[in-house]
């Protein structure tokens, strides 16, 4: 996978170093921290798992991690608009709109993205991970079976607006 490196000035968290040496550890059932924040069990090939933590991971700017400390507040997050909190702006969305939840994802929990496709008129979601293998944050790009669950799915709503899964 293409990782395009974020350069903010600011300084920021050091993950890169701290990625690489820990790596070898995951995808080995051992259930980290980490990995099942971002991984459901099994979905995910572990050498791919292991690969991305030493290849895919880099630093944290310090403005990004301002701005996601701030989304469990009422400020909420503002990627990309000082003015206006995400959620809100949300509502402004006036084109087609599929949102894709992971079911046993616990950055981006099922009902907080059903509260975003509520704010948007017409937007359409899929739930990923309901029956069959789980899927974490992460999964629903490289889980085993994304290709069916996932992007099949994305390609149809892409081609003519339906939701199929």
């Amino acid at each position: 996978l293409p990782v395009v490196p974020l350069h903010v000035s600011g300084g920021g968290v050091p993950l890169t170093r701290l990625a690489r040496l820990g790596a070898p550890l995951f995808g080995r059932g051992l259930s980290l921290p980490v990995e099942r924040e971002q991984f459901h069990p099994g979905t995910t090939d572990g050498a791919l798992v292991r690969d991305l933590l030493r290849h895919g991971v880099r630093d944290l700017p310090l403005p990004l991690l301002l701005d996601l400390a701030a989304l469990f507040t009422d400020r909420g997050l503002h990627i990309g608009n000082k003015d206006v909190p995400l959620r809100e702006a949300v509502s402004a969305i006036s084109v087609p709109l599929l949102m894709v939840a992971a079911c046993q994802d616990r950055q981006c929990p099922l009902d907080s993205v059903r509260d975003v496709v509520g704010r948007v008129p017409g937007a359409r979601m899929l739930s990923v991970g309901e029956s069959g293998p789980g899927y974490g944050h992460v999964d629903l790009l490289t889980g085993r079976d994304a290709d069916r669950d996932v992007f099949d799915p994305v390609l149809a709503f892409l081609a003519d607006g339906e939701v199929v899964g």
